[in-house]
């Protein structure tokens, strides 16, 4: 939600949305973080976001954007892991007319199509305790050259935690060489009393 607002006062958005229980779409427009336009939308179902113009009226911050391909990139990098968190929601992605579609499925297919490896290259874990683990991580014989393929969840919330992914490599020994790199999903899901979620992700 935070994000949302952050984005749209500082570019053009038009947000369009429609629950099952609605009986029309409704779709908002704003520039700069000020409504322009809030009138009923085609959309069947779901919601649809799409942003324009990002920084365009203020430079001193759009002259701080990487090149086009990298900040696309970092895009769906985040992207990514909502995709992988809801399985159940279908996503349909478009940047700069590069499209991915994700339509529902089960984690092992939503994993396996994020990842870019056959389902059977999956390999599930899972750890029923006080601490519930489970997940996919990907065999062996597929390695990555960077950790951006690394995916951890605490209650369903994306972390960046050095500690599980030094284990995951400790994990995978000497199947990996220098500079290979394992994929995973893992899912941690624990009581609530015992996370604070006003935490950044990479804490």
């Amino acid at each position: 939600g935070e994000a949302l607002a952050s984005i749209a006062s500082v570019s053009e958005i038009k947000l369009s949305t429609k629950s099952i229980e609605d009986e029309i779409a409704s779709e908002i427009f704003a520039i700069e973080g000020m409504i322009q336009d809030l009138k009923p939308s085609s959309l069947t179902a779901g919601t649809e976001i799409v942003v324009e113009k990002l920084f365009e009226n203020i430079p001193a911050r759009k002259k701080f954007l990487k090149a086009k391909a990298t900040e696309n990139k970092a895009i769906q990098d985040i992207l990514n892991k909502f995709v992988i968190a809801n399985p159940q929601v279908s996503f349909y992605i478009d940047i700069d007319g590069i499209i991915r579609n994700y339509p529902a499925s089960d984690l092992k297919t939503r994993i396996a199509s994020i990842l870019k490896v056959k389902e059977d290259d999956l390999i599930e874990v899972f750890n029923d305790s006080q601490i519930k683990i489970s997940g996919f991580v990907v065999h062996p014989r597929n390695f990555f050259k960077a950790r951006t393929s690394q995916f951890v969840f605490v209650n369903g919330r994306p972390i960046i935690d050095n500690t599980i992914g030094k284990a995951a490599i400790d994990g995978y020994d000497t199947f990996l060489m220098k500079h290979q790199y394992p994929a995973y999903a893992i899912f941690l899901n624990m009581s609530p009393k015992d996370v604070d979620v006003n935490v950044h992700p990479r804490k």
